[in-house]
């Protein structure tokens, strides 16, 4: 087993666990809690917790745990060349002095109710946003510089503010998480086989979205329209292909354009010279050079 954990005090009794280990056969944890509510989110690999209730954590959900009580955690983390997790936990301690502004806010008021209840855990979505901004924290846990050290104190709150939602609302973050899901989804569509996507009701179709629904939350998620976001996709990867020595008339049609003259248009507009142009330039890049030598 090889692992990389690291322990940060956020403010006075809110706490940030990141761990990154390798595990060659599963491998189990017993601890022992303070009453406290803990946010775990497992960012590759899975996890089985035990107690209070059983739940399995993947990279595809988050576990919330609160207690009013010390109580025993079991977990057993399975085999796998990469785990990692970021664990974000409020203790008492947080309400009575961590930061008087945001804890006494009735914003929290749920949190407050949480951690003075029996001990519960909710299984919920993970909103795919997750992804980056705790994978960076992760891979960069011991980077002690003044950056990194903001960066691991915003997520942090970043994290606080969705858990306090979550408990407040769990309804309309688990739909917002479901949508930020299926635009991911869309996302990954559209960036691999732009070729493919004939129109912009279709790509909503195959989603199970409306078409105006999909132009909305697109646009609302990327901040251009999906429409923009297909035509960009098209004209990287028709590049890509001609880059490679690929014709220009089969980078066309693979990238989804059925006349060259308005392939060509979009190209010239798009990047600022025509599809003959970087042919040419590619045939001048790789065409051998020949050694001069003088008598």
């Amino acid at each position: 087993m090889l692992q990389n954990h690291k322990t940060e005090e956020i403010a006075p009794g809110l706490v940030l666990n990141l761990f990154n280990a390798s595990f060659s056969e599963p491998f189990s944890i017993e601890m022992e809690h303070e009453p406290c509510i803990v946010l775990s989110v497992v960012i590759d690999g899975s996890v089985t917790f035990n107690s209070p209730v059983r739940a399995h954590a993947h990279s595809r959900n988050v576990i919330c745990c609160s207690s009013d009580r010390r109580m025993t955690v079991c977990s057993q983390i399975a085999a796998c060349s990469c785990f990692r997790s970021v664990d974000l936990c409020i203790t008492p301690e947080w309400f009575r002095c961590g930061s008087p502004a945001l804890s006494c806010d009735c914003a929290f008021a749920c949190l407050r109710r949480a951690a003075n209840a029996p001990p519960e855990t909710r299984v919920h979505p993970r909103p795919p946003r997750f992804q980056p901004l705790l994978g960076a924290l992760v891979d960069n846990m011991h980077d002690e510089g003044a950056l990194s050290k903001l960066r691991r104190k915003s997520v942090s709150y970043e994290l606080l503010c969705w858990l306090a939602e979550l408990y407040d609302d769990p309804e309309r973050l688990e739909a917002e998480a479901l949508r930020e899901s299926c635009l991911a989804r869309v996302q990954r569509q559209i960036t691999s086989c732009p070729g493919e996507i004939k129109s912009i009701d279709a790509l909503a179709r195959k989603n199970g979205l409306s078409a105006s629904k999909l132009k909305r939350d697109y646009q609302l998620s990327y901040g251009i329209s999906v429409g923009t976001a297909v035509r960009n996709a098209r004209l990287e990867t028709a590049h890509r292909l001609i880059e490679k020595g690929q014709a220009i008339s089969l980078a066309s049609y693979e990238t989804g354009y059925n006349h060259a003259s308005s392939f060509s248009a979009a190209f010239r507009k798009y990047f600022g010279y025509s599809p003959r142009d970087l042919k040419r330039r590619h045939a001048l890049a790789s065409r051998p050079q020949v050694a001069m030598h003088t008598a």
